[in-house]
């Protein structure tokens, strides 16, 4: 197994295709830096480490909790 693939790689995006009633996931990836279409098991002189980011931020959770709210008062009147 390559460590440097383009399914590990920061730049590489999932692509997904539309069917009839769902969507499913294509086993080819799109690089961001390249613009094309690649293998995930492939690899190129591009490649990054995948960066898992999360925003923690209040503006963030002060919409969740609009969006909950919103929800509450939504289904109270059903």
């Amino acid at each position: 197994m390559n460590p440097k693939a383009c399914k590990n790689c920061n730049a590489c995006r999932r692509i997904y295709k539309r069917g009839n009633f769902s969507y499913w996931q294509n086993k080819m990836l799109y690089c961001s830096l390249i613009k094309e279409m690649t293998k995930a098991k492939g690899g190129c002189a591009h490649w990054s480490k995948k960066r898992r980011e999360y925003d923690l931020s209040s503006k963030r959770f002060d919409a969740v909790i609009a969006d909950i709210r919103f929800l509450l008062a939504y289904f109270e009147g059903k």
